[in-house]
């Protein structure tokens, strides 16, 4: 019989003596469950499971608690349960049931079953609100969260309910999705079956072997490393001596079988990886958002769709043929391709030694001429110049074109003034500049400094009554002294008004030769400057 009784774990006390009380009415109630399912209604027989269950360590516990008490199963239960009650600490179930939160993953439904559990050892009066309160401050679901907010009239199970209805929307698009991913990548992943080298390499000499016809069959022709065409060339050296590679830029090969190529295909491989990366974490960013409010949900799918856009692109009519050409506003020219060249009805080309370099300089494009075409948009047309480069990487229009065809706008222009260049100067202002600096300069002797030359003027009389002449328009009170003519020192009080001076007739004479000066005229008009009256 015993080798017959299923697996059950014991209690284990030592564990969590802190919550022994609830972990014990957790571990019976389970037991009890067990011995419902074995059909096992004796109560001795569930009396001895019941300790042989519970383990060692408990069956120590009851042999020294049992005291006098019956040998039953309710006794036996009830000495452990008053054993293990005491150890229960009510304000620490509350804070567990506080403190839990819902898990990454898991459903409403699992977080509220484990909240009942929580809430059986806190002794809540109403456990319902209690567990709604829990599960709007702790939920995953930020839209559920604002729904019941608005709306504080809903019970837990209206909210329950809703609850489950957005995790089913958030599986199912989000199934839809990685389908959409997986099929995206596999569609672009090829599987390639594997080939064992040595195997294959020691078939093809048994057949050889045992072939005799295998050495009359022609040679084998193996693909030059260079041009990627067969190889001996019969028709002469190869086509790659001189070529310039486009991938590395080097010589004498082609790009096709560019070894050079490996790094940047492992680069490429790194941006692959990095753009799927960054898909899925913006389909997780828009997962998050669907948990937010309906006004953003609705912000968060314009928001993702701008941050997806790609080159401005537009289809406009180019000699009569719509083209696909994308809108550069850094460039100053237009640009088509062999391709595009080509669509468009392969317009007659005009020579073009233009050299046309790529932003940030570097390598020319190999411009292989220009011709005039006619564009054409909803609104406007015009004829403007192209040029056609070699290559297959699309069309292009620059600026100015694309602002005389309306399709580009400057919203905020800013205008930049060019520095004023400086003129130059005609010879007569350098003479005249030349000269004016020699009189400011030679003026003064230089054996005197300036300072002296202003200390003389102020202790000239002479020059001060001047001053005073040209301020006031006259002279007052003014004393003359002629030691050489006068014998005596007199002080004569003269008014005379400078416009005076003008009213003397000179006596000067003028001839088509010469000046003549009277020698009386001198000596007249210094007595009648200085105020002296001649008799």
């Amino acid at each position: 019989m015993a080798g017959s009784l299923p697996p059950y774990p014991t209690f284990d006390y030592a564990s969590d003596k802190s919550n022994a009380g609830p972990r014990w009415e957790r571990w019976v109630s389970r037991l009890e469950n067990l011995f419902v399912g074995l059909k096992i209604e004796n109560e001795e027989r569930k009396r001895a499971l019941l300790l042989h269950y519970a383990g060692e360590s408990v069956y120590d516990i009851y042999d020294a608690e049992k005291g006098e008490t019956e040998a039953s199963y309710t006794a036996t239960k009830q000495v452990l349960t008053t054993y293990f009650e005491p150890k229960k600490n009510t304000q620490m179930e509350v804070y567990k049931f506080r403190t839990h939160k819902q898990k990454e993953g898991q459903s409403l439904d699992e977080f509220v079953t484990e909240l009942r559990k929580l809430a059986k050892t806190c002794e809540f009066t109403n456990v319902d609100k209690e567990i709604l309160s829990q599960v709007i401050q702790n939920c995953k679901s930020n839209r559920l969260r604002r729904r019941a907010l608005r709306e504080p009239d809903k019970t837990l199970n209206d909210i329950l309910t809703l609850g489950r209805t957005l995790e089913m929307a958030d599986t199912q698009a989000t199934e839809m999705e990685r389908e959409t991913t997986v099929n995206k990548i596999t569609n672009t992943n090829k599987t390639y079956p594997k080939t064992n080298y040595k195997q294959q390499r020691g078939q093809q000499a048994s057949s050889s072997y045992h072939n005799p016809n295998y050495s009359n069959r022609p040679t084998r022709q193996t693909q030059c490393r260079n041009c990627g065409g067969q190889f001996p060339h019969k028709n002469g050296p190869c086509p790659a001596n001189g070529k310039t590679c486009n991938a590395c830029h080097k010589q004498n090969h082609f790009a096709k079988v560019c070894r050079g190529k490996s790094k940047q295909n492992k680069y490429t491989r790194d941006r692959r990886v990095h753009e799927i990366q960054t898909e899925t974490s913006q389909r997780e960013s828009y997962q998050a958002s669907l948990d937010s409010s309906d006004e953003e949900y609705s912000y968060s799918i314009k928001e993702a769709v701008c941050s997806i856009k790609k080159s401005p692109f537009t289809m406009i009519k180019v000699n009569n043929t719509t083209c696909s050409m994308m809108i550069d506003t850094g460039a100053t020219v237009n640009i088509l391709d062999d391709k595009t060249h080509k669509n468009i009805g392969s317009p007659k080309l005009n020579k073009n030694d233009i050299k046309l370099l790529p932003y940030g300089g570097g390598k020319p494009l190999e411009v292989t001429g220009a011709c005039e075409l006619g564009v054409e948009t909803k609104h406007k047309y015009g004829v403007h110049k192209f040029y056609v480069v070699r290559g297959g990487h699309g069309a292009l229009i620059g600026y100015p074109t694309a602002s005389q065809l309306g399709l580009v706008k400057i919203i905020q222009p800013i205008s930049i003034q060019a520095p004023e260049k400086s003129k130059t100067r005609s010879h007569e202002e350098k003479v005249a500049e030349q000269y004016v600096n020699f009189i400011a300069n030679q003026a003064i002797p230089k054996a005197m400094s300036l300072s002296e030359v202003k200390g003389a003027s102020l202790t000239d009389r002479t020059l001060q009554k001047a001053i005073e002449l040209t301020r006031n328009g006259k002279c007052t009170k003014h004393s003359a002294k002629f030691s050489d003519q006068l014998d005596e020192e007199e002080e004569l009080d003269i008014e005379i008004h400078p416009k005076e001076e003008n009213k003397i007739k000179s006596p000067i004479q003028s001839r088509p030769t010469r000046i003549r000066k009277p020698p009386s005229y001198l000596q007249d008009y210094e007595c009648k400057v200085r105020g002296i009256i001649i008799p």
